[in-house]
C-alpha cells in the first residue's frame, strides 16, 4: 500500500514540481529540456507501470510517456481554448495532466485483474533459435554492425540534407540533393531488413527503421530554408504568436493540440519555436515504428524477425501528410498509433483507456483525423466489452447487441456533419458550407485516386508503387484480417471502421461543397479521408506482411 501511494501522489508530485522549477526559473535550453525530458520519462515509468504492469520496463517507459503526452495534449487545449497558453496557464496543464496522471494509476490499480501476460510467444513455425539470440552470438554480433552501419548511413543522408537546403523556389527537393542520397537510404533500408528479417538484431532494427522514418519525415524541414508549404507557415506563426503573446485571435476549435505541445516545450526550452514545430510530426512518426513491433509482437504474437521486418514497412505507407508538420500530419501519427494499438488492444494485450487518450490527443489536434479515430475506439473497446472487459455502466452500453453497428452509422456521417456544424458556428465570416449534389460521380472519385501520369510499370518501380499501392495494401489486409479473425472478434472494428471511413469520404465527395475553397482543391479534404481509410488498414496489412515474413523464414533455404 506504501509502494502504491508513493507511486501514486509522492513521485508524481515531486516530480511536477521540479517541471514547474524548469518552467519558471531563467535556466538555460538544455536545463529546461532535460527537466522536461525528466518529467516525461518520470511520469510515464509511473504510469506506464500501472498500464502494463507485467510488460518489460522499457515499453513500461515508451507508453507511460505517449499516453502521459496525450493527456497534456488534451489538458493543454482545452486551457487554451478556455484561458490562454503563457506561463501561469502552462503551469495549470502540468499540474493538471500530474493529477489526472495520478487518478488515471489510482483507477487502474483498483480495476482487479491485470492485462494478458505480455511475454511474447511466437506463432507455431517460427524458428525457436530466432527468439534466443544469446545462443547465437555471432548473429547478434553482425545484427549490431548491420544497425550501426545503417544509421551511420542515415546521419549521412540527414547531413546530405541539410548541407543541401537551399532559398531558391524548385519544384522538389530531390532538385537540390545529390543523387548519391538514394544509394545511403537503400544500402540503409537494405541493412535494416536483413537485420530483422535475418534474424540478427530484430528489436535493435527498430531503431534504424525509426531514424528512416524521422528521415524521410525531414526533408522539406532540411532543404527548404524558408519554408515548405502555405500551411506550415501559418502554423508557426500562430504558435510564435501563442509563445509571445499567449493567445491568436479568434481561437478554432482545432489545431489546439500541436500549439499546446509545442508552445509547453518552448516555453521550457526558452524559445526555439520553429525547431520545435519543424521536428515535431518526424519524432512522432518515427514513434509509429515501435508502435508497429509491438502490435505484431504482443498482440498477434509475431517472431521478433517477423514482427521487426514488418514494422520496416511504415515506409511503404502514404506519406504526404508527413512531409511537412502540419496539425494534420501530428493528427495523422497518432492515429496511426492508435490503429495499430488497438490489434493489442483488440486481444487484451493494452488498455483500452490508453488509447482513447491517443484518440482524444488526435480530436484536439485535428477532428478530421480524431473524429472517426473515436468512432474506431468505440468500436474495438464494444466488442472488448462483450468479453467482459468494460465494466459498469458504460460497459454494459456498449455491450449491447447492435452498438457496433449504432457505432458505425453515426460514424458513417460524423464528417460531413462537423464541417456543416463547424460553419454554423463559425458565423458570416467563418468556413462557410453547402450540402448538395457536386456532381461528382463515383466514377470520378476512382479515376481521381489513379496518378495523373502514366509510367512504365517494370521500368519506373518508384511510381508504379503509387498504383499498385493501394491493391497491394488491400492484398495484405485481407491476409492480417485472416490472422486476426483467427483470435478475436474484435477484427470487425476493422471492417466496420473501413466502412465507415469510405462512407465518409463518398458523402464528402459526393455532397459537401467548400466555397472557401478554390475549385481544384474541393476534393482536399475527401482526399486526406481516403488517406485515413488507408492507415486504418495499415495495422492488418503488416500482419498480412508479417504472416509471409514468418512462412519465409521458416521456409528452407531455397525458398528464402
Amino acid at each position: 500500500m506504501r509502494s502504491t501511494s508513493l507511486n501514486h501522489s509522492v513521485f508524481p508530485a515531486f516530480l511536477t514540481a521540479a517541471a514547474l522549477f524548469g518552467l519558471a526559473a531563467p535556466l538555460p535550453a538544455w536545463a529546461g529540456g532535460a527537466i522536461l525530458a525528466g518529467w516525461v520519462l518520470g511520469m510515464g515509468f509511473l504510469l506506464g507501470g500501472a498500464l502494463l504492469p507485467r510488460e518489460h520496463a522499457v515499453w513500461r517507459v515508451f507508453f507511460g510517456s505517449l499516453s502521459l503526452t496525450a493527456v497534456t495534449v488534451c489538458v493543454g487545449a482545452v486551457i487554451y481554448k478556455v484561458w490562454r497558453l503563457d506561463t501561469m496557464a502552462c503551469v495549470l496543464v502540468l499540474v493538471l495532466s500530474a493529477v489526472l496522471c495520478s487518478v488515471w494509476m489510482r483507477m487502474l490499480s483498483t480495476r482487479g485483474a491485470p492485462l494478458r501476460s505480455g511475454a511474447p510467444h511466437a506463432e507455431l513455425g517460427a524458428d525457436p533459435a530466432v527468439e534466443r539470440p544469446d545462443e547465437h552470438w555471432s548473429r547478434t554480433g553482425l545484427g549490431i554492425i548491420a544497425v550501426t552501419a545503417a544509421l551511420a548511413l542515415t546521419w549521412a543522408a540527414v547531413t546530405m540534407l541539410a548541407s543541401s537546403g537551399t532559398a531558391d523556389s524548385i519544384r522538389s527537393p530531390w532538385d537540390a540533393v545529390p543523387s548519391q542520397i538514394f544509394a545511403l537510404f537503400f544500402i540503409a533500408a537494405a541493412l535494416t531488413l536483413t537485420a530483422a528479417l535475418g534474424g540478427l538484431a530484430p528489436r535493435l532494427a527498430l531503431v534504424s527503421t525509426a531514424a528512416l522514418t524521422g528521415m524521410l519525415a525531414s526533408v522539406t524541414a532540411l532543404v527548404y530554408k524558408v519554408g515548405y508549404g502555405f500551411d506550415p507557415f501559418l502554423h508557426r506563426a500562430a504558435e510564435q504568436t501563442i509563445f509571445t503573446q499567449g493567445f491568436i485571435s479568434p481561437k478554432p476549435f482545432y489545431y489546439l493540440g500541436q500549439y499546446a505541445i509545442v508552445t509547453l516545450t518552448a516555453r521550457f526550452l526558452k524559445g526555439g519555436v520553429p525547431v520545435i514545430d519543424a521536428t515535431l510530426v518526424p519524432v512522432a512518426l518515427a514513434l509509429v515504428v515501435p508502435c508497429a513491433y509491438y502490435a505484431l509482437r504482443r498482440g498477434l504474437r509475431f517472431s521478433r524477425a517477423a514482427a521487426s521486418a514488418a514494422a520496416a514497412l511504415v515506409l511503404l505507407l502514404p506519406l504526404s501528410a508527413f512531409a511537412a508538420t502540419t496539425p494534420q500530419g501530428f493528427a495523422d501519427a497518432l492515429f496511426l498509433m492508435t490503429a495499430l494499438l488497438a490489434i493489442p488492444a483488440g486481444l487484451g494485450a493494452f488498455p483500452l483507456s490508453a488509447l482513447f487518450a491517443l484518440a482524444c490527443a488526435s480530436a484536439a489536434t485535428h477532428p478530421l483525423a480524431g473524429v472517426p479515430l473515436l468512432f474506431f475506439v468505440a468500436l474495438v473497446a464494444s466488442f472488448r466489452a462483450r468479453e467482459g472487459a468494460v465494466r459498469g455502466a458504460v460497459g454494459r452500453v456498449l455491450a449491447l447487441p447492435l452498438m457496433p453497428f449504432a457505432l458505425a452509422l453515426a460514424g458513417a456521417a460524423a464528417l460531413p456533419a462537423m464541417f456543416v456544424v463547424n460553419a454554423m458556428l463559425s458565423g458570416a465570416g467563418g468556413a462557410s458550407v453547402s450540402v448538395g449534389d457536386t456532381g461528382v460521380t463515383l466514377a470520378d472519385m476512382l479515376s481521381a485516386l489513379a496518378p495523373t501520369r502514366r509510367f512504365h510499370l517494370f521500368l519506373d518501380f518508384t511510381y508504379a508503387w503509387n498504383l499498385m499501392r493501394v491493391p497491394a495494401l488491400l492484398a495484405l489486409a485481407m491476409i492480417g484480417a485472416r490472422a486476426l479473425r483467427k483470435k478475436t472478434h474484435a477484427w470487425t472494428a476493422w471492417l466496420l471502421g473501413t466502412c465507415m471511413l469510405a462512407a465518409n469520404w463518398l458523402l464528402m465527395n459526393s455532397w459537401i461543397r467548400l466555397p472557401f475553397l478554390i475549385s481544384y482543391e474541393q476534393s482536399s479534404y475527401a482526399d486526406r479521408v481516403f488517406e485515413l481509410g488507408l492507415f486504418l488498414l495499415a495495422p492488418l496489412a503488416l500482419a498480412g506482411a508479417a504472416s509471409i515474413f514468418r512462412r519465409i523464414t521458416a521456409a528452407d533455404a531455397a525458398v528464402k
